[in-house]
């Protein structure tokens, strides 16, 4: 009986082909075993990944990866944990986007902080323009109201 046990176990650990994706904004994601599923391919699971961190539309997404959306819906279903997280993804280059601006503003570009400091505090920093109208100058500001 010893010996049929072992046998059992170690078909176990042959049949489980699932890996692990190690990615710096999921940490370490285990794909699950599937005998047929589009997953199956590490490389279509990647290409699908990197395609929400390039920020495109889920639908680019599919096609970038090559499959439909009733298999990422199926994938998703099989990978509860994923799921909610492509969304996420797609915030990858506003992250880089703010690095850049904030690597430029270290580097002393006045230009790219005088731009952000108009946006992050408007009331402070933003352009102020006079309009006259009957030789009256009027602020947009005042217009606005």
């Amino acid at each position: 009986m010893k010996k049929a046990n072992k046998k059992k176990k170690s078909r176990a650990k042959k049949e489980d082909n699932s890996y692990v994706i190690k990615d710096k904004y999921l940490g370490n994601v285990k794909i699950k075993h599937t005998a047929n599923a589009w997953w199956k391919s590490e490389a279509k699971v990647v290409q699908l990944l990197s395609a929400y961190k390039a920020g495109c539309t889920t639908k680019e997404c599919l096609i970038d990866a090559g499959i439909t959306a009733d298999q990422l819906k199926y994938f998703k279903r099989e990978h509860p944990e994923i799921s909610p997280r492509l969304k996420e993804l797609k915030k990858v280059p506003s992250i880089h986007a703010r690095k850049l601006i904030a690597l430029a503003i270290k580097k002393g570009s006045i230009k790219t902080a005088q731009w952000y400091l108009e946006r992050k505090l408007p009331e402070e920093f933003k352009e102020r323009r006079d309009v006259t109208s009957d030789d009256k100058p009027i602020l947009v500001e005042d217009v606005l109201k």
